[in-house]
């Protein structure tokens, strides 16, 4: 994806259409986002695909599920300026989240990631990635 593009679609507002306002967005709706990559469709359908992937595979995640300090610290960065990456599918599982190899093994207070991902969504343009892994195997 053309680095010029992605500065565009923040500086247009198009990568927090959905945020809340108080994370930097414009508190807008799933319409107004789905009337916006509907316009960028008339141009270049890749526009589309890359403003909403862009968008949606980190920002919304840290909204639904994070804490308040990842909230104000990731998802205000990821309105403005920074592209997530989602880190899910892997040779063995595909995209089937239940089947990951990937693991997750606390070690103090932090995790340690063991294992491979594969077609990992944003990778070249991302400054943040979501990695899933599994904690438990059982």
């Amino acid at each position: 994806m053309d680095p010029s593009l992605v500065k565009q679609f923040f500086e247009m507002g198009l990568m927090g259409i959905e945020s809340p306002e108080k994370y930097g967005g414009s508190g807008s709706s799933f319409f107004m986002a789905c009337l916006a990559v509907e316009e960028l469709s008339r141009v270049d359908g890749f526009l589309r695909r890359a403003c909403r992937r862009a968008k949606y595979v980190g920002d919304q995640r840290f909204i639904e599920v994070g804490n308040r300090s990842s909230k104000r610290k990731i998802s205000t960065k990821m309105s403005s300026q920074w592209v997530g990456s989602y880190c899910l599918s892997e040779s063995g599982s595909g995209s089937d989240a239940f089947a990951l190899q990937c693991r997750a093994e606390k070690k103090g207070d932090r995790y340690v990631l063991n294992g491979h991902k594969l077609w990992i969504t944003n990778a070249k343009e991302a400054s943040i990635f979501i990695v899933f892994a599994t904690v438990d195997k059982n």
